[in-house]
């Protein structure tokens, strides 16, 4: 499927404060690998204070299970606690089905949980895209469409904006003309809306 703007993990955003200053790392431990049909990640480091940063202990957790010929569902948990009373925390759910080759379907939906100080409004907290892509030789369709609450904060993650919702899509046919195929690959002729 294709990605969207908001990453939910962005490990660089770890053992970095907010103004970018390197932060060090106590330690922490990493853990992937698949039984049957699920595949388990799981992340967990222990940051250390550093000047107005406070000590923050940083918790991931994926789960995905396949489902069908070659679509999966999971699910993601976050988890960053900081010494005192902050803490952020994120909980979603993603599909992504892929039918005949061709035909890709996806759709995510997830939520933050900060304190109210954090981001003072009463306003959503939760974030949710779906896409449907195709493609075969000659045709390519494709639309996605993503919403991010104002009051979505995800402190693990890349949300480069928050309070947006936006529609994208592309239609298009590709050729490959083979008496030009020295000098010329592909023609892709499309409308992006």
């Amino acid at each position: 499927g294709r990605q969207t703007d908001a990453i939910l993990v962005f490990s660089r955003r770890i053992g970095l404060s907010g103004n970018g200053e390197s932060t060090p790392i106590a330690g922490g431990t990493r853990l992937t690998g698949r039984v049957g049909n699920y595949s388990v990640g799981l992340l967990n480091i222990q940051q250390r204070s550093k000047h107005t940063s406070l000590a923050s202990n940083f918790t991931a957790l994926r789960l995905r299970r396949n489902v069908l010929a070659n679509s999966d569902i999971g699910v993601i948990v976050l988890n960053k606690e900081a010494d005192g009373p902050g803490y952020n925390r994120v909980v979603g759910t993603d599909a992504n089905f892929r039918f005949f080759e061709n035909l890709d379907v996806n759709a995510a939906v997830a939520r933050t949980f900060s304190p109210a100080g954090v981001i003072p409004s009463r306003r959503s907290e939760s974030m949710g895209n779906a896409g449907v892509h195709y493609r075969d030789r000659r045709w390519e369709l494709q639309g996605t469409y993503v919403r991010i609450g104002e009051r979505f904060n995800d402190e693990l993650g890349f949300v480069p904006r928050t309070g947006v919702a936006k529609f994208d899509s592309t239609y298009g046919a590709r050729f490959r003309p083979a008496p030009l195929a020295k000098w010329l690959r592909e023609l892709f002729p499309h409308l992006g809306v």
